[in-house]
């Protein structure tokens, strides 16, 4: 399967910013296993699947 997209330049470099500015304001890292945090915790590996 191949999927082909076709922008301009000037559209790259506004995604690219978007994209940036969108990671940049995600979820921290669990200090643990590095997975997304949640706000009520999330199940880490690294706990045996205890709540971190």
């Amino acid at each position: 399967m191949v999927l082909r997209v076709r922008i301009s330049p000037a559209q790259a470099r506004a995604f690219t910013e978007r994209a940036l500015k969108v990671v940049a304001a995600g979820r921290p890292p669990c200090p643990l296993c590095g997975l997304p945090l949640d706000a009520e915790g999330h199940v880490c590996p690294r706990q045996n699947g205890y709540l971190g």
